[in-house]
Order: structure tokens, then C-alpha cells, then sequence
């Protein structure tokens, strides 16, 4: 074979390598956010990144997500809830990101810009009332443990 289509051939090789290493099957192109007063989210409780994640076959990935209730029973969902993470507990350290959570009480943000090692949420309701996780977390699967193994996530 000539030199020039061996090169070819190799550049064509790497940049599909790059390409389809960069894809995940059920991600977008773009990172969606959850806004306060917005209803277009659905399955309220259930672990989001079932669907949005690299391997669900949901509309983009989210880096983070959940839902948060009223109360600790979980019956009602919290509308318009604000979820921020820190890089210390109490809501100590640096704010790393801020999330609203929708309508229907989900919250839900694509973005990974800022979350590196572990975080700690601190979920503020419209009323301003407070509720803290004083665990780090390193994954922002929320639903996964909230709702299944530890209680749901809510504030009042």
C-alpha cells in the first residue's frame, strides 16, 4: 500500500476511535437542567439514571438528579425545591452548583462542571426551609439510595 493511504487510513481510524469512544447510547448533544416552574420532567421517585445515563435510553445524561417531597413520608412532592452542593458538609466550602428542581419536584442537570470527588447536598425549599446531607456523595444518582434503602429526599 502507498504511504499517503496508509495515513489516511490511520487518521480515519483514530478520529472514528474519538468519536464513538465520546458517544454514549441515550445522550444528547446537550445537557438538560431542571428550572423551577417548568412540568416537563415525569417518574417522579424513580432513579432517573436508568434511562439518562450512557447506557438508559432517555433524552441526555444527567450528571446529577432526584426528586424531593414535602414531608418523610413521601406521598407528596415538593415543587420548585433549590438543590445546592458543596464541597464541604453543613453547607460549609465552596458552592460547587445549583440546581432547581421542576414542578413536579424532580431536579435534574447534565452538567458535570464542578463535581469532582465527593460533594454535599443541601436542599432548600421555596419557603426557605433547609435540609442537609451530611454524607459526601461522589455520584448523583440520588434516587438510587433516597426512596430505596434511606429515606426520600424532603424538606418542608
Amino acid at each position: 500500500m502507498k504511504k499517503g493511504v496508509v495515513l489516511v487510513i490511520l487518521f480515519c481510524s483514530v478520529i472514528s476511535a474519538i468519536i464513538f469512544s465520546s458517544c454514549k447510547h441515550g445522550c444528547g448533544s446537550s445537557a438538560k437542567s431542571s428550572r423551577h416552574n417548568e412540568n416537563n420532567s415525569h417518574y417522579m421517585g424513580l432513579n432517573c439514571f436508568t434511562c439518562h445515563s450512557g447506557t438508559g435510553t432517555g433524552n441526555g445524561c444527567f450528571a446529577v438528579a432526584g426528586t424531593v417531597y414535602i414531608d418523610s413520608v413521601g406521598t407528596q412532592t415538593l415543587s420548585n425545591a433549590t438543590i445546592k452542593l458543596y464541597s464541604q458538609p453543613d453547607g460549609a466550602g465552596q458552592l460547587l452548583k445549583t440546581i432547581e428542581g421542576d414542578e413536579m419536584g424532580n431536579f435534574y442537570d447534565g452538567s458535570e462542571e464542578g463535581l469532582i470527588g465527593s460533594y454535599f447536598p443541601v436542599v432548600v425549599s421555596s419557603n426557605g426551609s433547609i435540609r442537609k446531607m451530611l454524607e459526601p456523595i461522589s455520584k448523583g444518582d440520588c434516587n438510587r439510595c433516597h426512596g430505596v434503602s434511606t429515606n426520600k429526599i424532603w424538606v418542608n
